[in-house]
């Protein structure tokens, strides 16, 4: 699932699961038509709020599925330099290089996006840090103003309850 962040005069959005294919998808593609019914969907709900940051927590395509339609469109896609290398398999040389400047790579720990009315923290893990991350390094969110944490698909839920509450696990 997607998750939008709204800020003062933007909007980020952390995750594009266009397909459901995880780590074993073998053909990578740029789901453009898709990729442009969201930035049209975005647009109706937000018209006065570009689409600003695409959050990409990790390459598996239920995470990112497009990047053509939203870089043409002057926004930024957050990720690894990891994760992009198996971005780039749908992403061209000839389009990393007209729209390089909308790549934005989180290499230390963690990254702030923010303005006057909202924050996101973003915090990069990596698999010798926590062996059980899907892909060599995975991005996580904080939003301090919410005291919200957002892990992707990085949780586990198990068929138990504590106390008449969900259990929350590992991935």
């Amino acid at each position: 699932k997607s998750t939008i962040i709204e800020f003062k005069d933007f909007i980020a959005l952390i995750d594009m699961p266009i397909v459901q294919e995880g780590g074993g998808a073998k053909n990578l593609k740029d789901h453009y038509v898709e990729g442009n019914q969201i930035i049209e969907t975005l647009k109706n709900y937000f018209p006065k709020k570009p689409l600003k940051y695409i959050l990409s927590s990790h390459w598996h395509p239920h995470s990112i599925s497009s990047v053509l339609p939203f870089v043409t469109n002057k926004t930024t896609i957050v990720t690894t330099k990891s994760n992009f290398k198996k971005i780039q398999e749908f992403v061209d040389s000839t389009t990393y290089n007209n729209y390089k400047n909308y790549f934005l790579f989180v290499e230390n720990d963690s990254f702030n996006i923010e303005d006057k009315t909202n924050k996101i923290v973003i915090y990069r893990i990596t698999q010798e840090d926590y062996p059980s991350v899907p892909t060599k390094d995975f991005l996580y969110f904080y939003f301090p103003k919410y005291n919200i944490f957002n892990s992707a698909c990085m949780y586990f839920r198990l068929d138990t309850k504590i106390k008449n509450q969900e259990l929350i696990y590992d991935r």
